[in-house]
């Protein structure tokens, strides 16, 4: 086996790309979990309008409360 021959890959070669590597998924798993937070903040927030739409017409509307009550009570 000759030493001098390149047919490889040295091992600092191989440390830059693992660290390279390495900080490219970190990059990719914090940019996931951000979205991951801004959809659960969208669909909170859209479950409170939906809530405030909600509490809006029960106060227009007194008799549909009423109704739904009496379908809600056995």
């Amino acid at each position: 086996m000759k030493y001098g021959d390149d047919a490889g890959f040295t091992l600092i070669e191989l440390m830059i790309a693992g660290a390279i590597l390495s900080v490219l998924i970190l990059a990719f798993s914090s940019y996931v979990t951000y979205q991951h937070i801004e959809q659960k903040k969208i669909q909170i927030r859209s479950n409170y309008m939906g809530l405030g739409n909600s509490v809006a017409a029960a106060a227009t509307q007194p008799r549909a409360v009423q109704a739904s009550l009496e379908v809600m009570d056995p």
